[in-house]
């Protein structure tokens, strides 16, 4: 079987997995003064009807993706459209392949409307960012820095990362939709934003590596096309709100079978949020009260709201990260407060900030973020258990403390 990109309008890539050790990769563009400037002779579609479709997908409307951004690429040798995730601030996910390896000049992002004639904010990117690795397997997901962040409105806005970074996280089978700006057909790009739905294959079915995501469509001969890159893959989760769970990169033949790969955004939370600020850590720990204190006390414990780690209040006076599948196991804590063998009797996140460890008025062990009033406590995705400030959001910058989380993640939660 043979794994190749047939998306990108310029080259073939072979697909491979990113299991060894990358490195991170910056280029910075320097882009035209004047937005009009810019050239690319496949941006604007001869297409004037409405019955072209990705792929036997559907017509999006202004509002139903407004986090998807079309990326119109500039290189020493023409261009090329690939597709993009605004995930927040400055930052669109994509493809590696729309960018590595690749003479880019210029590229400009357009948001606003999924008619490529209607109203749009145009931005520049001025820096890309994606991983290489010694032994050249590379995986397919990049990062594209925007000049000036979008501004949000209701036809402008950011997609969510998913909160769990772990490679098998529950959502085979189910449906999730492909958004792109790609051909409708070979050489024929459609004047409108395009979506189609596939569903996710178990590992059973498809395997193409800890890094993809395998998938065809439920229905029909849906399938991605060139300009399609680097769009993004999403579900409706239980809690009602769209997340990127998926990048899109290629098809895959194997005689007369037909797949899609994405690349699996859940395995690339940390270089994201490394890269950019952004994660989505939804799982708070111990919600502090104005004024006062959150306690726990010996034997109560608390899961993530993932499920994937709890901390445990344990008799013997220690408090303990352990992951799902290791509890109680000894030998696999992620994190402990070191306090075994003595007694303790509250864990409370205070009013003034500090995590505190206490045996009635003696404190055992604190996090040292005292006069931080309204600070808060968060059991993220990564087992990290960290106290940011008060009315931030979780990221890196607004961090005071943390315990150090995980940083190869379980192959099941």
């Amino acid at each position: 079987m043979k794994y190749c990109f047939y998306l990108i309008l310029l080259s073939l890539f072979c697909l491979t997995s990113a299991e060894s050790a990358h490195e991170t990769r910056t280029l910075q563009l320097t882009n035209p003064d004047d937005v009009e400037d810019f050239v690319f002779k496949g941006k604007k579609s001869n297409s004037k009807t409405l019955k072209l479709q990705i792929a036997n997908g559907k017509q999006a409307t202004d509002t139903q993706f407004p986090y998807a951004a079309e990326l119109a690429i500039n290189t020493a040798n023409g261009g090329y459209l690939c597709t993009g995730s605004w995930i927040g601030s400055n930052w669109i996910l994509t493809a590696r392949h729309c960018a590595a390896d690749i003479p880019v000049q210029s590229v400009l992002a357009s948001f606003g409307s999924a008619d490529r004639q209607g109203q749009r904010v145009q931005i520049y990117v001025d820096n890309l960012i994606w991983m290489n690795s010694a032994d050249g397997k590379h995986p397919d997901i990049a990062l594209f820095h925007l000049s000036q962040v979008p501004p949000t409105t209701a036809f402008i806005k950011p997609i969510r990362l998913p909160s769990i970074p772990m490679e098998d996280f529950g959502y085979e089978g189910n449906e999730f939709a492909a958004i792109g700006w790609g051909q409708v057909s070979p050489g024929m790009f459609s004047r409108y934003l395009q979506y189609t739905y596939f569903k996710i294959l178990t590992k059973a079915s498809c395997n193409l590596g800890q890094y993809l995501i395998c998938s065809q469509p439920p229905t029909g001969t849906s399938q991605l096309l060139g300009g399609d890159s680097g769009g993004p893959g999403v579900i409706v989760e239980a809690d009602g709100i769209e997340t990127l769970i998926g990048v899109n990169v290629a098809y895959v033949t194997s005689g007369t079978t037909i797949w899609q790969a994405s690349t699996r955004v859940s395995s690339f939370l940390k270089w994201i949020q490394t890269q950019t600020g952004i994660a989505n850590n939804p799982d708070s720990l111990i919600p502090t009260p104005a004024g006062g204190a959150a306690c726990l006390t010996p034997g109560q414990m608390l899961k993530s709201k993932s499920g994937c780690f709890i901390l445990v209040f344990q008799g013997d006076g220690n408090v303990v990260i352990y992951p799902k599948s290791g509890f109680p196991q000894a030998g696999t804590a992620v994190w402990n407060t070191k306090t075994a063998g003595k007694t303790a009797t509250a864990f409370c996140m205070q009013g003034d900030g500090n995590l505190v460890l206490y045996n009635g008025n003696t404190a055992l062990w604190n996090s040292g973020t005292q006069n931080n009033p309204g600070a808060y406590v968060v059991l993220q995705g990564d087992a990290n258990l960290v106290v940011y400030k008060a009315g931030t959001t979780p990221n890196p910058q607004n961090a005071l403390w943390w315990s150090g989380g995980l940083s190869i993640y379980p192959g099941k939660c």
